[in-house]
């Protein structure tokens, strides 16, 4: 501030929680036009806006899996996320991680809302004119067979200090046949979500 305040338009994400919780005193934030590529931000970051022709903000797949039929028996889904609210994350940062990773042979699922941003799934890399756009969290997903859930774990664990931004990640697969999970070489909380398929499951094991 000095002498009025202003709102570094680098930094801003376009979330909107400032203007819906309604915290100025003088109600003088407002949601300017948002062209592209700046509508990204508020399209991850938002829960509340569309853009015209876009998807909603969205993480599916990850909880859904068992009626969508995603995740095979054998895979486990790994839900790579950059930043969170209140830090946040630019897609450059998400190119180290996705980048980084395709050298090893993990290509991005196409599964989450983030992944319509990647270039090239195989080489991990962003769309140039997205590159220095952030978001409150951007969010890939990598399916790979379970006995290979521990070494990319390992690698994230690797990459993540050269990431300007925290890294979250978490790790999904289903319950074998017999009601079983085996130890996917991971650590586990006990906070992990069980989720319920509620539906005709569409996957067809072999």
């Amino acid at each position: 501030m000095d002498g009025s305040a202003i709102i570094d338009q680098d930094e801003c994400v376009e979330c909107g929680v400032c203007r819906r919780s309604r915290v100025c005193p003088t109600n003088s934030f407002y949601q300017p036009t948002l062209a592209w590529p700046r509508q990204i931000r508020a399209m991850l970051s938002d829960q509340t806006y569309r853009a015209p022709g876009a998807p909603p903000h969205t993480s599916d797949g990850m909880k859904i899996g068992d009626v969508t039929g995603r995740y095979r028996l054998g895979e486990a889904a790994l839900m790579v996320e950059l930043g969170r609210p209140g830090i946040g994350a630019r897609f450059r940062d998400l190119e180290m991680v996705t980048q980084a990773l395709a050298g090893h042979g993990y290509k991005v699922s196409l599964g989450l809302s983030a992944a319509r941003f990647i270039a090239d799934p195989v080489t991990g890399r962003v769309k140039d004119d997205v590159r220095n756009e952030k978001a409150s969290r951007i969010i890939v997903q990598y399916l790979v067979p379970v006995d290979q859930v521990a070494a990319l774990w390992q690698l994230l664990q690797e990459i993540a200090p050269q990431v300007n931004t925290v890294i979250s990640v978490g790790v999904m697969r289903r319950f074998e046949p017999d009601g079983s999970l085996p130890d996917l070489g991971v650590p586990v909380y006990p906070n992990g979500k069980i989720n319920v398929g509620l539906g005709r499951p569409r996957a067809q094991e072999a």
